[in-house]
């Protein structure tokens, strides 16, 4: 499926990224050109297909190949102001496989080539104890302000020390 959707202005592009846990294919996002017609989408035409590269330069694994390395890529954020493309993983916390893969914010150019990631504040590290970020609940939306100067992260829920998961009667 499609987890997060974002416009480039600049290039009257849309960045759709993939939520397959590099499952069926590897980690990838989609170029996109939607046509609207009044006041509906009339259609979409997929331009490409980009793989989302490690820092080596190769593709992220599967859960199979390596659960340490997995993503769970969620948001995709077009960044005109450098010419690159920013999106997120909520990252794997099973301690009971004592697999905990830290969420990431990660930076590639716009063929998905690794360029960098943003250092996570120590409470967004998972730990194999209640704390920090919850199971599939962390990175879930990205955004940058109007001068592109700030990213802003969101999280899907709270983390441990924040109190209960959203909804829950604890």
């Amino acid at each position: 499926g499609l987890s997060g959707i974002d416009y480039d202005t600049k290039n009257d592009i849309y960045y759709m990224i993939s939520d397959d846990r590099s499952a069926i294919n590897p980690a990838r996002f989609y170029t996109a050109k939607i046509l609207v017609k009044e006041d509906r989408i009339d259609s979409v035409e997929f331009i490409n297909v980009s793989t989302l590269l490690q820092k080596d330069g190769k593709p992220y694994p599967n859960s199979k190949q390596d659960p340490f390395h997995t993503p769970d890529p969620e948001e995709i954020r077009s960044d005109p102001a450098n010419d690159e493309i920013v999106w997120s993983s909520e990252g794997e916390r099973k301690p009971e496989n004592n697999v905990l893969e830290d969420p990431a914010v990660i930076v590639v150019d716009r063929n998905g080539n690794y360029k960098d990631s943003f250092e996570l504040p120590a409470n967004m590290h998972m730990h194999a104890t209640e704390n920090g970020p919850r199971q599939n609940s962390v990175f879930e939306g990205l955004s940058f302000s109007a001068d592109h100067k700030y990213l802003f992260v969101s999280v899907e829920e709270p983390i441990y020390e924040d109190g209960p998961r959203a909804g829950s009667n604890a």
